[in-house]
């Protein structure tokens, strides 16, 4: 009964509170309020800022009277990159052959990353630093399934895809360049650019190509092989950026190929494979560019 008595006076003894008001509540934007509103808590897919987004945050960074390279670099740490996709509009499957031409290469993705329309998104006309911070490479492919060379599982092989980069020197706006459709062996493309003012824009001479790919010309960059002999469909996902590399053991690593893409630039990611037998049957292909500033 005393023990009552004395929480009883306790509690009578204990102000009550309030929650103590915001010291200067910053004042939100309509701009501020409508960030992120493109997204669901239900949805599996990351938040996409747009370049509206990266103004808002700049500029809530900035409230904290915090400098502009410090906000930079709080939004390079965070990734809080625009991106762009680009999709094959249809499968492609291309064959090895018997003779003289053992080869076979169709383009499955051709892709104007870099150009005036895209700088212009991502606030070109407010002079933007705008500069490509990472590709990456979706494929769902498999090879024809079989092998009599021992290699089954490996990456060890003859179906595979390439990628190159097209660059128009005359710099004409809105220039598509000439692609053919099928035989597109890089060495074969670059013949067929002559006399256009376009050009294929080789890798750097120290970057080795794949395990069959010594009829290049060092003008593409080995982007994924298909695992020997696997039937299914698979998916690879391969990533190049400044600092990050993401892929398998049969992935290329892409060194030289952000540092060579340019204002204009095109991306052509190419299906190969080489020798009777072969085959890379590419149900789809999708190409993501992320950009910072």
């Amino acid at each position: 009964m005393a023990a009552e008595r004395l929480r009883a006076l306790r509690l009578r003894s204990i102000p009550p509170t309030t929650p103590s008001p915001a010291l200067n509540p910053p004042q939100v934007t309509e701009d501020q309020q409508t960030i992120g509103k493109n997204t669901s808590p239900m949805t599996e897919d990351p938040f996409v800022p747009s370049y509206a987004d990266v103004r808002v945050v700049r500029a809530m960074l900035a409230r904290l009277y915090l400098p502009l390279e410090l906000v930079l670099d709080i939004l390079e740490r965070a990734r809080y990159w625009p991106e762009e996709s680009f999709h094959s509009e249809r499968a492609v499957t291309v064959e090895g052959r018997w003779g003289s031409r053992v080869y076979d290469a169709k383009i499955c993705v051709l892709a104007h990353v870099f150009g005036e329309n895209m700088k212009k998104m991502l606030g070109g006309e407010k002079e933007e630093n705008v500069k490509i911070r990472e590709v990456e490479f979706e494929m769902q492919s498999h090879d024809q399934g079989w092998t009599s060379a021992g290699t089954a599982g490996t990456f060890n092989t003859s179906s595979w895809f390439e990628t190159l980069i097209l660059r128009d020197g005359a710099g004409v706006a809105g220039a598509t360049p000439p692609v053919p459709m099928s035989n597109c062996r890089s060495t074969e493309f670059q013949r067929s650019l002559e006399g256009t003012g376009w050009d294929i824009i080789p890798r750097p001479s120290t970057v080795p190509g794949g395990p069959a790919q010594d009829d290049d010309g060092g003008l593409t960059w080995y982007l994924q092989g298909n695992r020997v002999a696997h039937h299914h469909r698979t998916t690879y996902k391969v990533v190049w950026g400044e600092s990050r590399f993401e892929g398998n053991e049969g992935a290329g690593g892409g060194e030289g190929f952000l540092e060579s893409l340019k204002e204009g630039d095109w991306i052509a990611v190419i299906a190969r494979a080489k020798y009777p037998g072969w085959s890379n049957d590419a149900a789809s292909v999708k190409v993501t560019v992320r950009y910072g500033f």
